[in-house]
């Protein structure tokens, strides 16, 4: 069945142009209706008249385009995909059939938030443009559509599980009904929410605040060399003004993403839940088998007080997606971050054991003049659960990533590292925030990686 989105939807997303005409028409009758109050024309009358009738015509036409706009939008869910169409002249209709379903989230921007309403993302596996969004829906719309989405894609789910089994009821998964958990009621928190105290320190503990300081000190010590106290007061006053102000344009970008943010979790139906957000709110669903590796970030600045972040990679949010829609945990201590990881490795590629190694390589000291700063940290372990790639003494990286999710490797030896006798070995899998390589190992070292990748990863 075919529904219709609200009927404010075309007007919010032209919402610059209209703003754009109507502060125009607004800045030029104001003019006018000076003129004739204080009866500097003669024709100021007439201009008022005409404007505000120009002015009627085009709220007129903004209406009338706007209420075809709406006419010819549409949202719908078949048995096998999920249907968006809308223009009256320029027809486009784009569908997502329900076996590439990877994610339905809602997300609501600033403006639609103010108007009580909400957009519906349907992310689907593809290539960079393989996503589309319903705009706009009221919350409880929103809410019931991505349920009613999620339901129909774990049907087909148990369907086809059901086939597998070739009838056979002995071995045969329950009844869909069991998994129909859409709304996951029976989700339990994991972290969060975020603490605001730490989310606001991890953006003041950084690059910026020691390039602040230096640039005040610098603004200072410059002064000093001038003789009038003004040039002083001004040179210091600009500077703390930059600083400050780069310092909050970053600091609200890192709240309006993370504020509130909360990691739930339902094992039944093997979905994350994240909520976040503070003018522009999102919640995002996350099947845990879309789940494709994990990034562990600590940045030198945030080790004496052992924080973290994490992000993942998950199949059908390619490179385009922002960095929210990629954030497991935006910062917490190491420790929580690590079990978090760790449980959500276990749900992927099962628990770990104590003789889970199956090798370990690092870059050679004879090649240290490659990466002089970073070489110590250049490391791989490979387990029975998967692959671990670390890097970066000042921006310490951990790549994580489950055997099944690899789909190849590289191997690249440039004219540099042949001299060295070293090799770079890229870890392929699907485009994101994880992006695995096992830096200048030596070429043996290269070799039984690659044989040991060839055996495990994804058919």
């Amino acid at each position: 069945m075919r529904h219709r989105v609200h009927p404010l939807s075309p007007l919010l997303k032209s919402f610059a142009t209209i703003a754009a005409v109507t502060a125009f028409a607004v800045a030029n009758q104001w003019q006018l209706a000076v003129a004739v109050v204080t009866q500097l024309y003669d024709w100021a009358w007439l201009g008022l008249l005409v404007g505000t009738g120009a002015v009627a015509i085009i709220i007129g036409l903004i209406a009338f385009f706007s209420w075809l706009s709406w006419r010819y939008t549409f949202y719908e869910l078949t048995d096998d995909e999920v249907r968006y169409g809308s223009g009256w002249l320029l027809r486009s209709r784009r569908a997502a059939r329900l076996d590439r379903v990877q994610a339905v989230d809602i997300n609501q921007p600033l403006l639609a938030r103010i108007f009580g309403l909400a957009e519906i993302v349907i992310e689907t596996a593809g290539g960079s443009d393989s996503h589309f969004t319903i705009k706009y829906l009221t919350p409880p719309q929103c809410e019931q559509f991505r349920a009613d989405v999620l339901g129909e894609v774990e049907k087909l789910d148990t369907e086809l599980a059901h086939s597998l089994y070739d009838g056979d009821s002995s071995t045969a998964p329950l009844d869909s009904g069991a998994h129909m958990s859409s709304r996951m009621p029976e989700a339990k928190t994991i972290f969060g929410p975020v603490d605001v105290g730490r989310l606001i320190a991890s953006v003041a503990i950084g690059p910026g605040l020691f390039v602040g300081i230096a640039l005040i000190l610098l603004a200072v010590v410059s002064a000093l060399f001038t003789d009038l106290i003004v040039e002083i007061l001004s040179g210091v006053t600009i500077t703390t003004l930059i600083v400050i102000g780069s310092f909050a344009v970053g600091l609200f970008g890192v709240l309006n993403q993370s504020w509130d943010f909360t990691l739930k979790v339902s094992s039944e139906s093997r979905r994350l839940a994240i909520t976040a957000g503070l003018l522009s709110t999102r919640a995002q669903t996350i099947p845990i088998d879309r789940i494709h590796g994990f990034k562990v970030v600590q940045p030198l600045w945030w080790r004496p007080w052992r924080w973290s972040r994490a992000d993942v990679s998950v199949a059908g949010y390619g490179l385009d997606s922002t960095q929210s829609n990629n954030t497991l945990v935006p910062v917490a201590p190491a420790p929580e971050t690590d079990a978090i990881v760790d449980y959500l490795m276990t749900e992927i590629a099962g628990p770990s054991s104590a003789d889970d190694l199956l090798g370990s390589w690092q870059t050679p000291r004879t090649a240290w003049w490659l990466s002089p700063i970073d070489w110590k940290f250049q490391k791989v372990q490979a387990t029975r659960r998967g692959l671990l790639v670390t890097k970066g003494r000042f921006w310490h990286t951990r790549f994580i990533v489950p055997w099944q999710r690899i789909q190849g490797h590289t191997l690249t030896i440039s004219p540099l590292k042949k001299a060295a006798g070293v090799a770079n070995v890229r870890i392929d899998m699907v485009p994101g925030a994880v992006t695995p390589v096992a830096t200048e190992l030596k070429l043996d070292d290269a070799y039984q990686l690659t044989a040991l990748i060839q055996e495990h990863k994804a058919v």
